[in-house]
């Protein structure tokens, strides 16, 4: 310590002794350590944060800075003024060690308005370990009205790493209108947390707006601002929901968009894809698989230019039928597929054969069966939920449209409009074609003329405006587009 002094010639010997002490360790060399950082005697700032860092490095299974070294610095941090400069390095080093005498000091610095933001943020960090979990959930509450950034960036942290949940009633409003990616990342998590420990009406209002949150990401129809799907897809990998967190309707959602990815790839958005894999991996059904291991196909089968671009959509899928079915990997032998089951059979010890795949202990685990064929359109296509929420009109006019632009029908989506009323007409009056019967069930006297039949189906697709999985089935069908247009 003699050595350690202001104004050393070789600015690598201070660090080097510091370092040195806190691998030493014991009462003196700890000591002398928090003497640099309560300001025992007049150190350069880049010698109190080296002295700060080493307190918190971990070495042998323990920290530097010992139970008798926390308690001085909780002792000195009581008698300081808010103005000291000491404020700040003592609390950055209090950061990771367990506080139970003292943390309600530490909240009460952490709530000070007046004082700088950089040091508020020191105290929140430092609170990450108080084991009093009462005052931390009455601190992260507080979330409510603080109106510094840096400090709700801290707590939200803070709840993370120490799963406290925030009040829903201000995370919902922040994650709507959340417009770049680095906010909604660190809302997420919470939010997540939050619903975890909710019940009864509380839950199902929050599990609502959870889905539709999801469903605006999935279509990219958020109203009110940008979706961001990469970052749901993050949160939801690192959040790990439970599946009946999803509601039926953002499933189809995302079952629908494997459907148009295993059909036509080159027409699906990246980042959707990715989520919806991500959703499809919650809920651990043979149609998830089954979904995912089509779209897989047909990325593996993608040629040319784009191929290059699928790549992160390609390891998505194959990690998510990793976790719910890995012998369907077997039978989709690739680059990305041979990655992923190296990967899994190192984290997990499995044994991968050309047709199955053991545990260490010679258990199968999973088998290479021969593939089922994959339907080209999913279930999200069946018109009659969405026919359910309509007027008797409006449902009857909707049922005929989709009878002409469905999967085997006479016309497409992208058909004009007068074309697919002129083929709605006829197939009504024609008595040998097989959707007369079905269009006269709807119609029983007379079709409706062009003009009723168009701005019918325009109000339908103004009427679930609110509603992103809808509208995102519509737009595949053709009649949103339409709308917009």
């Amino acid at each position: 310590m003699k050595r350690l002094h202001p104004g050393h010639k070789n600015p690598e010997i201070p660090d080097t002794i510091l370092e040195s002490l806190a691998q030493i360790g014991g009462r003196v060399a700890i000591d002398a350590l928090t003497d640099v950082v309560i300001g025992e005697r007049p150190f350069p700032e880049e010698t109190v944060r080296m002295a700060v860092a080493v307190l918190k490095l971990e070495g042998q299974n323990r920290k530097a800075l010992d139970p008798a070294g926390r308690g001085r610095l909780l002792r000195r941090l009581a008698v300081l003024p808010l103005d000291s400069g000491c404020l700040e390095p003592v609390l950055r080093s209090l950061e990771g060690s367990p506080i139970r005498e003292g943390s309600a000091l530490i909240g009460r610095i952490a709530r000070r308005r007046e004082l700088p933001g950089h040091i508020r943020v020191a105290a929140v960090n430092a609170l990450g370990g108080a084991t009093d979990r009462s005052l931390l959930r009455q601190f992260v509450a507080s979330v409510i009205n603080e109106p510094n950034g840096e400090v709700v960036d801290a707590i939200l942290l803070l709840s993370a790493r120490r799963s406290v949940p925030v009040p829903r009633e201000w995370l919902e409003p922040a994650i709507t209108k959340a417009n770049d990616k680095v906010k909604l990342r660190k809302l997420l998590p919470a939010y997540l947390l939050t619903l975890s420990g909710l019940h009864g009406p509380e839950f199902a209002d929050s599990v609502s707006f959870l889905n539709l949150r999801i469903a605006e990401a999935l279509s990219g129809t958020s109203g009110n601002g940008p979706p961001f799907p990469d970052v749901w897809e993050q949160a939801m990998l690192q959040g790990r929901p439970k599946a009946e967190w999803l509601k039926p309707e953002t499933w189809r959602l995302a079952m629908d968009k494997l459907a148009g990815l295993a059909t036509r790839p080159d027409a699906m958005i990246a980042s959707h894809a990715r989520l919806a894999a991500c959703l499809a991996g919650l809920v651990r059904t043979g149609e998830a698989a089954k979904a995912l291991r089509g779209a897989l196909a047909a990325l593996l089968n993608t040629k040319g230019a784009k191929k290059g671009e699928w790549e992160s959509v390609s390891s998505a899928l194959a990690n998510r039928l990793a976790d719910i079915a890995p012998g369907e990997l077997l039978a989709l032998p690739g680059k990305i597929t041979d990655a992923v089951l190296r990967s899994r059979a190192l984290e997990r010890g499995w044994i991968v054969r050309a047709n199955r795949i053991i545990d260490a202990e010679g258990h199968e685990i999973a088998s290479a069966r021969k593939p089922e064929p994959v339907s080209l359109m999913s279930d999200a296509d069946d018109p009659r939920d969405i026919g359910g929420q309509l007027p008797e009109a409006a449902r009857r006019v909707f049922l005929s449209y989709w009878l002409m632009v469905r999967e085997d029908g006479p016309c497409q989506p992208g058909d004009t409009l007068p074309h697919i009323h002129a083929t709605a007409a006829a197939n009504w009056t024609d008595e040998e074609d097989r959707d007369t019967s079905y269009l006269r069930g709807l119609f029983p006297e007379v079709f409706p003329s062009f003009e009723t039949w168009k701005k019918t189906l325009n109000r339908i697709a103004r009427r679930f405006k609110d509603q992103p999985a809808v509208l995102a089935r519509l737009d595949r069908l053709g009649l949103r587009r339409r709308q917009k247009s």
